[in-house]
């Protein structure tokens, strides 16, 4: 029987003018130089390698052994894979969703990132798919496997996940993860603006932009924390 992943990963490959699985940012690029049209779907694959007995809803998270998987459409010879942060530990621009990224990698194992080139209706077709999942009047997240649905109620769940692993417990210490907790409720979780322009948003992973929290908010002290909770570089 096709679990949820392959039903999503047979829907965007039926509607994409080509696919490939890539393990490497170099293997993306080369993706995206020879597509004819430039316009994408990724899909991000997670194994869950947890057996934690709570999670008894959403068919026990499918037996227990659902893949965690996110998907985004991606332009402009895929900046927005690069912004996420998938291959990457050097940060780049704004990505709403590249915090969830960083703490999935690590609480779960990257199993394997699938790429589809679309003609021209890459959002459609991710568009399409989320109805199917969600339905049409819901707003549900583009990350599946977990027992939540909604933006905010994701980024909280992984959050407290994030904090059970080994990385969290023993490389962080009482004063860091403070810092941290003060950073994922105050800044990350927060929905933030530019002080002097809120018509620019910093929502969830956007946050991370180079130079918001450093020198905009002027937040230097959380620089070292978020760079070595998360495992990237400012």
């Amino acid at each position: 029987m096709p679990t949820d992943f392959d039903i999503t990963f047979s829907y965007f490959q039926i509607n994409a003018v080509r696919h490939v699985d890539v393990t490497s940012w170099a293997e993306c690029q080369g993706f995206f130089r020879t597509s004819t049209y430039k316009d994408w779907i990724y899909l991000i694959r997670f194994k869950n390698r947890l057996t934690n007995a709570t999670y008894t809803t959403e068919s026990d998270l499918m037996s227990k052994a659902a893949d965690i998987y996110a998907w985004g459409t991606a332009s402009d010879l895929g900046q927005r894979l690069r912004k996420a942060s998938v291959f990457h530990q050097k940060l780049s621009g704004k990505y709403d969703r590249r915090v969830d990224y960083l703490m999935l990698k690590m609480i779960f194992d990257l199993h394997s990132v699938h790429l589809f080139e679309c003609k021209n209706n890459a959002i459609s077709i991710e568009q399409s798919r989320r109805t199917a999942i969600y339905g049409a009047t819901a707003k549900g997240a583009c990350i599946r496997g977990l027992i939540n649905s909604t933006r905010a109620a994701i980024a909280t769940e992984i959050y407290e996940m994030f904090k059970t692993t080994s990385h969290y417990q023993n490389n962080l210490n009482a004063i860091e993860r403070k810092l941290f907790d003060e950073f994922v409720f105050s800044f990350w979780l927060a929905k933030l603006k530019h002080p002097t322009n809120p018509a620019r948003t910093f929502y969830y992973g956007d946050c991370l932009e180079p130079g918001f929290i450093h020198r905009t908010l002027a937040r230097p002290d959380l620089i070292p924390v978020i760079e070595k909770a998360l495992n990237v570089k400012f």
